[in-house]
């Protein structure tokens, strides 16, 4: 069901109006090892010969019961799912209560091109691991999932198959730490949160782009789903938070759907009141063509306020404000 807002007048506000807008600092949250297990996986892992970036997104989800919820989501051939009339299907799902693994391993298999994760569960098989959706005919799974019923690996479950050494080894740390074979969480460090451009630039590369003081706040063009925005430039907020006028127009155009949503989180504004507020991937933001993709976003309640925070920043190498210039440069 349409709601009743007239998306070209609100959006349009949001490019074009001059907003005096209360800035409000939003409190860093602690680490969140389900968003650094999708990002080991959707973005330091390379595209190669098994999946690519266009094809697989994983989601996970640590639920307080200490569930680990693993949603393979598959964007590509529609000739890969098993129900193609049913809306939203196009995904396997898996459940692992992660006391109950024993072990945790990762070996080299193709002459070392690939990193497969393996499970071992307490009773010495696989129980501990239960597929709870099957949505993808399961040739499209090799080399990206394990099938948990395969009568080839029903000592250990290969729950992840990677391509780069340093995707696995912080997956295998995060899941070492969760299911309290290990104390420390040392590699998981907000520093692997989103330094890169998917743009596979083997080079560093230096761009400038014009701010626009508005009421005393810097204003920054930007592109989300074909639409040509304005939102100010928010250092000091750890996210990126769109108004909820935008959030219904991604949902009912299906740039995001009910998948890419992580739990909510709680945040402190400038009065000290702790808010919660919903939070999913942004699949792109764009910058002067420049395609940043995989964008933590938080939805806000005011439709008059649109920050841009470093979880989108923070994908640059670096980046730096010049007030004098009025100027954001970034290296990518």
């Amino acid at each position: 069901m349409m709601i009743a807002h007239n998306y070209s007048a609100i959006l349009m506000y949001l490019l074009t109006s001059a907003l005096s807008f209360q800035l409000y600092a939003q409190e860093e949250p602690q680490i969140n090892t389900s968003e650094l297990i999708n990002y080991a996986f959707n973005t330091l892992d390379k595209k190669g010969e098994y999946r690519s970036d266009s094809d697989w997104i994983l989601h996970t989800q640590i639920s307080e019961s200490q569930v680990l919820v693993c949603r393979f989501i598959w964007a590509g051939h529609t000739d890969a799912l098993l129900y193609e009339d049913e809306e939203g299907s196009n995904y396997v799902e898996l459940e692992i209560p992660l006391q109950d693994i024993e072990h945790i391993k990762i070996e080299s298999t193709d002459h070392g091109r690939l990193q497969k994760i393996y499970l071992t569960c307490d009773d010495g098989f696989n129980q501990c691991v239960n597929r709870t959706y099957q949505g993808v005919s399961e040739e499209f799974q090799i080399g990206t999932i394990g099938d948990p019923y395969s009568v080839y690996e029903n000592t250990r479950f290969p729950i992840f198959t990677l391509q780069t050494k340093e995707a696995a080894t912080l997956i295998h740390e995060i899941l070492q730490y969760e299911s309290g074979l290990a104390s420390t969480l040392e590699a998981a460090d907000f520093k692997y949160q989103g330094r890169r451009i998917e743009e596979g630039r083997e080079s560093r590369s230096n761009r400038v782009f014009p701010l626009f003081n508005n009421g005393g706040v810097y204003h920054l063009n930007i592109d989300i789903a074909s639409l040509d925005l304005s939102a100010i430039l928010d250092s000091g907020a750890s996210d990126v938070n769109i108004p909820p006028i935008l959030e219904q127009y991604l949902l009912e155009n299906k740039v995001i759907s009910r998948a890419d949503y992580l739990p909510d989180a709680s945040y402190q504004i400038a009065d000290g009141t702790i808010v919660e507020q919903r939070r999913f991937i942004l699949p792109t933001i764009t910058l002067g063509g420049i395609a940043v993709h995989s964008v933590p976003v938080t939805v806000g309640s005011s439709d008059e306020i649109f920050l841009l925070g470093r979880s989108f920043l923070d994908k640059f190498l670096s980046w730096k404000i010049d007030n004098l210039n009025q100027t954001l440069t970034i290296e990518y």
